[in-house]
Order: structure tokens, then sequence, then C-alpha cells
């Protein structure tokens, strides 16, 4: 690994950590004002926005333990304290999310007072009042997962199921390309002889073509001709006509 990319991923893992805090603290700060009740809705929304950024922070950290100690499963039983330290916190700050956004929620759906102190915003979304349940349900999961990752058993566990699933995943994708080769191969050869069937029928279509053009530029040319003909002809005739019909000089006078 080059230099600049170490450095790169030391400094990422440590501004990881340095979130896990501040969003840890911007939330205990929205649970004490909502207990005073005097959080306003842009801090709550604010406190959820800034959580939701926090949150991929959570999952870039992940790289920074993958480059240190090359593993990019679930960390091993001898996992290094700063590892487990940093899952701790990161439990402990979604914890607290879990319980804030859960207040928010029925805040939210409630109605507002619009002449009230920070509370002027009025909001046109039609989604469900429900649906904000699935994204907290989603949040539980990851919380659940994280508590059981602290234990030694539960990580020897999940790190063998990641490794399985990426080996069955390595295993179906290396089978659907040589299957896609053989396809691609066979699609290649049905190709070939059909377009050098194709290129003959071409061949032949334009031969005659070219043909029926020269034949039919050749009959234009004799239609002409005889059309001369056959009116010089008629002309001649039509001459000899009107001599035979005329009388002799001085006849009838």
């Amino acid at each position: 690994m080059s230099f600049h990319l170490s450095v790169t991923e030391n400094l990422l893992g440590s501004l990881c950590d340095l979130q896990v805090f501040t969003a840890t603290a911007i939330v205990v700060s929205g649970l004490i004002q909502l207990k005073l009740q005097r959080l306003t809705m842009y801090h709550q929304a604010f406190i959820i926005e800034y959580w939701n950024l926090a949150l991929y922070s959570f999952w870039a950290a992940r790289q920074d333990g993958a480059g240190r100690f090359g593993n990019w499963f679930w960390s091993s039983p001898e996992d290094p304290f700063r590892l487990w330290f940093r899952r701790l916190a990161v439990l402990c700050s979604t914890v607290l999310f879990l319980a804030f956004y859960g207040l928010a929620i029925r805040r939210m759906h409630n109605e507002w007072d619009i002449f009230g102190s920070g509370k002027c915003l009025i909001s046109h979304d039609r989604s469900s009042d429900d649906s904000s349940w699935f994204w907290l349900a989603g949040l539980s999961l990851y919380a659940i997962t994280l508590s059981s990752s602290l234990v030694a058993k539960a990580r020897g566990f999940l790190l063998r199921f990641s490794k399985k699933v990426h080996e069955e995943k390595y295993e179906l994708l290396k089978r659907c390309t040589d299957r896609w080769k053989k396809r691609r191969k066979s699609v290649r050869d049905s190709l070939g002889l059909v377009g050098r069937i194709f290129a003959f029928f071409i061949h032949v279509f334009g031969r005659i073509l070219s043909g029926l053009v020269i034949w039919r530029r050749c009959a234009r040319r004799r239609g002409g001709v005889l059309l001369r003909i056959v009116g010089l002809e008629f002309l001649r005739f039509d001459r000899s006509q009107t001599k035979q019909q005329a009388p002799p000089a001085g006849e009838g006078i």
C-alpha cells in the first residue's frame, strides 16, 4: 500500500471516530431539549439529518479496519481494542438515536402550532404516517447486529457466515461468467453461419439487381431506336399516300 493511501485511510478512520462522538453528543442534546420541551422543528430535522450522515461514516470506518488488519469481513475474535471500542460507541449512538427518532416520529406527525416559536414550517408531505417506522425497524436490526458483534463467539459466527456468503457470491459470479462465455461463443458461431448465408443472398440479389438495371437501360435505348424507325416509316408512308391522292397538274381546269 502506498504511503499516501495509508495516510488517507488512517485520517478517514480518525475522522469517522470523531464523528461517532459528535453524532452521539448532538443526539443527547436533542433528547435533553425534547424533555424540556424546547426542541424546535428545525433543530429536530438537523439532528436527524446529521445522524444519517454519521451513519455513512460508521460504514466508512470499516475500511479503516480492513486497511489496518486486512479483514474485509466481520472482525475476528482477536479484535484490537480500538475496533471493539468503536463498535461499542456506534452501538450507544444508535440506541440513543432510536429513542430520539421514535419520539420524533410521533412528534412530526402531530399538528404543529404555526403561531408558536420555532414551529412555523407547514409540511405538505402526503406519505403515510407509518412509513417512518420502517426506517426505525431497519436501524433496530443494525443495533442488534452491532450488539451481537461485541461478543467473541458471535463475531466468530459472523466471520464464518460472511466468508461463506462471499465464497458463494464469487462462485455464483464465476459460474454465471463461464456460462455467459459459452453462450456468447455459441451465439457468435451461429451468427457467423447466418452472416455467411445472408452475405451470399445479398451477393446474389445484388447481381440480379445490377443485371436488371443494365437490361432496363438497354431496353430503353432499343425502344427509342424502334420508335424512331416506326415514326420515319409512318411519315414516309403518309407522304406517299398524299402524293397518290393528289390530282395531276392542270386537271379539272
